[in-house]
């Protein structure tokens, strides 16, 4: 089957941080590419006078339309009347290029164009979902994390194979725990491919510090959920700084890291989005 002159719809969430993509509206332009359709919003496009920018672009039957939220980091674009014949379904390479910098995804679709995260990747792809952080007037504090761990050739033994999981803020590590030992595991075939899926849990720890409140995923969902209490938080940026969080997960051989900047909400709490 070939589209042409399909409508596409991309939302996207770059992390725009040091530790990520650095993004300046009036000197970076945006561009992206699904397949054999592209897209460009040149810079300075951007209005720049508050937290929600938007931009239109209209040329004949070819309409544009972004979404840009500073607090938020979220990137929303909408766009029709594309020419665009790519044959689905197909895997289709989704470029993201900003300023001088580009990341890439590879996107399984169906017949009539649709993604379903995280089931249908054919790649390896690590992102944070939520993320919420607490912290009181001591700097102690407590982080949690849900994510999306996509990848065709995961495997795990707890005989034999290291699980640990690491969070940071910036270049500080703010935990550090090895949850081999704890890890139970259960495996089931894949109705459809046969590939062998993985459901790993960790038992919620006693009360101490850097205690882990307990890891959970689902390679067959893709979803990973994990967090700590009773951290040490010191080194975080004063309130009402915004926080920037990686999570890094060792599972045998093969290393996942994601990134996400966290807001203040209020008082000592934070997440994804601002308030």
């Amino acid at each position: 089957m070939l589209v042409e002159g399909a409508a596409a719809i991309v939302a996207l969430r770059p992390a725009f941080s040091p530790c990520s993509v650095p993004f300046d509206s009036a000197e970076d332009g945006v561009a992206i590419e699904l397949g054999g359709a592209s897209i460009a919003i040149p810079s300075g496009a951007f209005d720049t006078s508050g937290f929600d920018h938007d931009y239109v672009f209209r040329d004949g039957a070819l309409s544009i339309a972004v979404l840009y939220d500073l607090a938020t980091e979220r990137l929303d674009l909408s766009a029709s009347g594309l020419s665009w014949t790519d044959a689905l379904p197909g895997t289709l390479d989704l470029r993201l290029h900003i300023g001088d910098q580009s990341r890439r995804l590879r996107l399984q679709l169906d017949e009539r164009g649709r993604f379903r995260a995280t089931a249908d990747l054919r790649s390896s792809a690590f992102v944070i979902a939520r993320a919420s952080l607490t912290r009181d007037v001591s700097s102690r504090g407590a982080i949690a994390l849900d994510a999306l761990l996509g990848d065709p050739a995961f495997a795990f033994d707890p005989l034999v194979d290291p699980l640990r999981v690491r969070v940071r803020h910036a270049g500080t590590l703010l935990v550090e725990r090895d949850l081999s030992s704890a890890a139970s595991v259960k495996t089931k075939s894949d109705a459809r491919s046969g590939a062998l899926l993985y459901q790993i849990a960790t038992p919620k720890e006693p009360a101490g510090p850097a205690a882990c409140t307990g890891l959970h995923y689902e390679s067959g969902k893709g979803r990973l959920r994990v967090g700590f209490v009773d951290l040490d938080l010191a080194s975080l940026p004063a309130s009402p700084s915004p926080v920037q969080l990686s999570l890094e997960l060792v599972v045998g051989t093969r290393v996942y890291v994601a990134a996400a900047t966290v807001f203040e909400q209020r008082p000592g709490s934070y997440g994804l989005t601002a308030r």
